[in-house]
């Protein structure tokens, strides 16, 4: 199972189609990471208006975004992400955050996204989710943009 979630992850990157973002999102130990995969030409058009100044990069501006409309709970307990790094490869503009969770097993998780529908209300964003016993990828929409796993 592990081998073909590996396989899958590393296809998004080979395959990734545009108006989506990817974002895959893991532990080690009590620390929750998200990679998040977006098309940087497609960032670039979004216009963040008075949430991001016009002078501060796409990778700033897509970090705010994505720390206002993303919220992740582990067993009820909200994980507060914090941004890492960032870098831009191939045309895609990749994103790293990590947050802390509490150390007990993974028995609920509940994620609501709603990043990049105000700017195209078809955008798609993909998670693939490595989290103890849950492993799968799901696609949220504007209209189904938040999925409880128990």
């Amino acid at each position: 199972m592990t081998l073909l979630f590996t396989f899958l992850i590393a296809s998004f990157n080979m395959l990734h189609v545009g108006q989506m973002a990817e974002y895959k999102i893991y532990n080690k130990g009590n620390t929750i990471l998200m990679k998040v995969i977006l098309e940087d030409h497609e960032i670039r058009s979004f216009d963040f208006g008075n949430t991001c100044e016009s002078n501060e990069t796409p990778s700033i501006c897509s970090k705010h975004h994505i720390l206002k409309n993303l919220l992740v709970k582990i067993n009820d307990d909200l994980i507060l992400f914090e941004f890492e790094n960032s870098y831009t490869d191939n045309g895609h503009l990749t994103l790293n955050f990590k947050g802390k969770m509490k150390p007990n097993s993974i028995k609920k998780i509940d994620i609501s996204n709603t990043c990049f529908f105000e700017f195209d209300s078809s955008y798609r964003n993909r998670l693939a989710i490595s989290l103890g016993k849950f492993e799968g990828s799901y696609m949220l929409t504007k209209n189904k943009n938040k999925i409880t796993l128990h």
